[in-house]
């Protein structure tokens, strides 16, 4: 079950991240040349796992000018996530 806080017309995650890994995104058929898709914006390395659940979620980054916004998608909604909320990569 995904929490969130509905904020100034957008749902800002609340559930916390237990993990993070990178895996690198595979050019996917609907995307442009740019690497940016039509309604989801950009497919981004960093992949993240919700507490409760054993599913990894890909973070997608919303980019207009030099400022972007991360989000991951639950179904048909998506869900806003800071960038301090994600966990560093612990080094081997």
């Amino acid at each position: 079950m995904v929490k969130f806080k509905q904020m100034n017309g957008y749902k800002q995650l609340t559930t916390p991240i237990v993990k993070r890994k990178e895996k690198v995104v595979e050019k996917f058929k609907f995307m442009t040349v740019d690497g940016f898709t039509k309604h989801n914006g950009c497919p981004i390395d960093t992949m993240i796992m919700l507490k409760g659940e054993n599913i990894w979620r890909r973070v997608w980054c919303r980019q207009f000018s030099n400022v972007g916004t991360l989000h991951i998608k639950v179904g048909k909604e998506k869900y806003v996530v800071g960038e301090y909320d994600i966990p560093e990569l612990k080094s081997n």
